[in-house]
């Protein structure tokens, strides 16, 4: 085919009626990720409802909605951004602000009945949040469109998601990036900060830069602002607010297991890629050095010169467990499992240390693979069946090897 066919046929494409045809029909054999019964293993509760559409038409994450090819090219207002700091000259998509903007005092209450209730289901009333707990709050505020259109029991449609909903989604999901960062990032930093603290970390650590190359359009002002509302919630707090949309306690279970699984998945990765590039260390390249090749660039930073660094990084998860020991305090009718979380890390760190050659490696990655895989689809069970759902779906290959991301599947 030629270039200027290619062309022809990408402009075509990206045209949004012709765009919105080939995804609906694609998605029959494809579904997105909110439609399939593994999403909270798959991706979580973040990027999995992100190619949703609230009822004004735009997807929930705009630009960063995933996977890329479900992410619809529509009409969009760019300016430059003239903020100091990192943001400055960065592009900042208007449209999604103003939309934001039009709704953010009737979305406040909204995010104010979901601190409220973190603090009914830990016991937090009183207590200012740390970002352990601002990461559980935020990502509870990712969880409530996800669970609108994947609980058994009433549940919406791609397209029916209430704008308010789709506000404070877009406005919070940033707060667990941030959080996250503090929390087990590259650039740890003191877990309990002040709103002007949590503000200058995520400007100067760049995180109001998303993937997509765009800038957060929300003004410091109104960061902050966000910032101490939450800080400021109390046990009087309406829930009103949410209840017309979900079931609180619906909710809060699970946001806490979907989170268990994220956290879960996370450690084992962790504890894998410490393993691996300790034995790459130790034996450097043998043989064909296929699975040392790979372990080495499984993470592109990792040179002779950073590994030491890398493996102290990686073996630094007191702030991970810590927050898997917070998702289990939750008072839930089906509390997560802080012992079994920790069993499964130490069975398949166990036996590291004997790793000989390539063959072995392997053959540990696979045994640890399908430990994975038998713990983590009963976690994807018990979360259908906190969302009504009749599924017991088994886990994909493809998607297990691509959630641990430490060694490929043909390995």
């Amino acid at each position: 085919m030629s270039q200027h066919a290619k062309q022809l046929l990408k402009r075509a494409y990206y045209e949004t009626p012709l765009q919105r045809t080939v995804i609906r029909v694609t998605s029959v054999f494809r579904p997105p990720p909110w439609a399939t019964p593994t999403m909270e293993f798959d991706c979580g509760v973040w990027l999995g409802p992100s190619t949703l559409h609230c009822v004004d038409g735009r997807q929930l994450g705009e630009e960063n909605a995933w996977p890329v090819f479900f992410r619809e090219h529509v009409a969009t207002d760019y300016h430059a951004s003239n903020m100091p700091g990192s943001r400055s000259g960065s592009v900042i998509n208007m449209t999604a602000l103003h939309m934001v903007m039009r709704t953010w005092n009737q979305a406040l209450p909204v995010m104010g009945a979901m601190r409220r209730l973190f603090d009914d289901g830990f016991g937090a009333h009183g207590k200012t949040l740390g970002m352990r707990e601002l990461f559980v709050v935020s990502k509870m505020g990712c969880a409530l469109p996800a669970l609108m259109v994947r609980r058994g029991q009433a549940p919406l449609r791609s397209g029916q998601i209430p704008a308010l909903v789709a506000t404070q989604f877009k406005l919070i999901a940033g707060f667990f990036m941030v959080a996250q960062e503090m929390l087990w990032g590259n650039a740890r930093h003191d877990p309990h900060v002040s709103a002007e603290d949590f503000f200058e970390f995520a400007d100067r650590e760049g995180i109001f830069i998303s993937p997509s190359g765009r800038a957060c359009g929300g003004s410091k002002k109104k960061i902050i602002e966000l910032f101490n509302y939450l800080q400021a919630v109390d046990a009087d707090t309406d829930m009103d607010a949410l209840t017309q949309y979900a079931e609180p306690g619906q909710l809060l279970t699970y946001t806490t297991h979907a989170l268990y699984i994220e956290c879960v998945i996370l450690l084992v990765q962790r504890a894998l890629r410490c393993a691996y590039f300790q034995w790459v260390h130790e034996h450097g390249r043998t043989g064909n050095a296929s699975v040392a090749d790979t372990v080495l660039t499984a993470c592109s930073d990792v040179t002779e010169p950073r590994l030491t660094a890398r493996l102290a990084h990686l073996n630094d998860n007191a702030q991970l467990w810590q927050l898997v020991e917070l998702l289990a305090t939750a008072q839930l009718d089906a509390p997560v499992n802080l012992t079994d979380a920790r069993a499964l890390v130490e069975q398949i760190a166990a036996g590291t240390t004997q790793l000989d050659n390539e063959a072995d490696v392997v053959a540990h990655y696979r045994a640890a693979a399908d430990r994975v895989r038998q713990f983590m689809t009963a976690q994807q069970h018990a979360v259908l069946a906190i969302l009504g759902r009749r599924e017991r779906p088994a886990l994909a290959d493809d998607r297990l090897f691509e959630r641990l991301a430490v060694l490929p599947l043909s390995l």
